[in-house]
């Protein structure tokens, strides 16, 4: 009934909406056309034509400029399979994974972009997710201050990071909370 209205009261709007949903549904060459509305005593009919066209699937998936993350492990991590249904939504999430993967790798600056090309023939879209890395950032050197009771070499060990690796997110945090649960400290700053 609400749909309904809204055809009546808002062509343009309730075709949006139409099409946002074939689209959700993989129908991206859908369209829909609401007519002129037809009165008689009681009722209004409000014609809506939906051409839905073919349902597009996933195509290839591949990475271009990826070279700090293995492939299978950014393929794991898109997680946008080959012949899925295409929804541009999916392709966005997935490019939000990758990008955050990168981060969590050390590449504080990485952009991941994805790049579409539609095989209309084939009802298929390839899609290329475009990596720029950036730097990663690597420990160059450790300080250690504050440590009055503590021997360094016991923060070197507790800490379990070296010169020269990449920081990764999840091992800066976790080099943190050991220092912290050692009971060593009150405060831990990284």
């Amino acid at each position: 009934r609400a749909h309904a209205l809204q055809a009546l009261t808002n062509p343009r709007e309730y075709e949006r909406t139409v099409l946002a949903a074939l689209r959700g549904w993989g129908y991206s060459q859908a369209s829909v056309t609401v007519g002129v509305p037809i009165f008689d005593e009681t009722r209004a009919t409000v014609p809506v034509t939906v051409e839905t066209g073919p349902q597009f699937r996933v195509g290839v998936v591949s990475f271009e400029g990826a070279k700090g993350v293995p492939l299978s492990d950014l393929h794991t991590e898109a997680d946008l399979q080959e012949g899925a249904v295409y929804r541009a939504d999916d392709v966005e999430a997935a490019r939000a994974r990758v990008q955050t993967r990168y981060r969590r790798e050390g590449f504080s600056m990485a952009l991941v972009q994805a790049r579409e090309n539609v095989r209309a023939a084939d009802a298929a879209v390839d899609v290329t997710f475009v990596v720029q890395e950036g730097p990663q950032q690597v420990i160059k050197e450790i300080i250690i201050s504050g440590a009055q009771s503590v021997a360094e070499d016991v923060v070197r060990r507790t800490l379990g990071l070296n010169i020269d690796d990449s920081l990764r997110t999840a091992e800066w945090l976790e080099a943190r909370r050991r220092l912290f649960v050692s009971g060593l400290f009150r405060r831990v700053d990284i």
